[in-house]
């Protein structure tokens, strides 16, 4: 079971974090200037709804990650 639950967490998980990497990369190669509003939030939104389907402890990290500026591009926030 604990697998199961491994596997199905890994599977949501990754897709998020390298849209999340991509977004953070794009925002710090153009400064802000030119961005695709709508990708950020799209992406933004995305991670919100992955983090509530797996449970408390990832909203908890979503709520922890928001806090983080210099983690998250600023759209995100």
């Amino acid at each position: 079971m604990i697998l199961v639950r491994t596997i199905h967490v890994f599977i949501k998980l990754v897709p998020v974090i390298l849209a999340l990497r991509k977004d953070r990369i794009l925002w710090i190669s153009q400064e802000g200037k030119d961005i695709d509003e709508k990708r950020f939030q799209r992406n933004a939104q995305r991670i919100l709804n992955t983090c509530i389907s797996l449970g408390p402890v990832f909203i908890k990290f979503g709520q922890w990650l928001s806090s983080r500026a210099d983690i998250l591009p600023q759209p995100y926030l």
